[in-house]
């Protein structure tokens, strides 16, 4: 008796555009931040970030945006 062995394929997942990539010299200024501050973020994975390979490491600007707004403390509300 053969048995016969099927694999499924796993479903294609849509392709969104690619997210820029930033280095940690670009993101240092953006964040008022010496990039060996981003270094240790990036050892502690503080911070979410792409290893390109092992000295090349990229952060996402929606991720560089999103800490931003994340941190952002907002006003108090004046009060009479």
């Amino acid at each position: 008796m053969a048995i016969q062995m099927t694999t499924k394929r796993p479903k294609k997942e849509k392709v969104t555009a690619p997210a820029e990539l930033l280095s940690l010299a670009e993101v240092a200024p953006k964040l008022g931040l010496r990039v060996s501050t981003l270094r240790s973020w990036v050892l502690l994975r503080k911070i979410p970030y792409i290893k390109l390979s092992a000295r090349c490491i990229r952060v996402s600007r929606l991720e560089v945006e999103k800490l931003i707004w994340d941190r952002t403390i907002p006003p108090r509300e004046a009060s009479m």
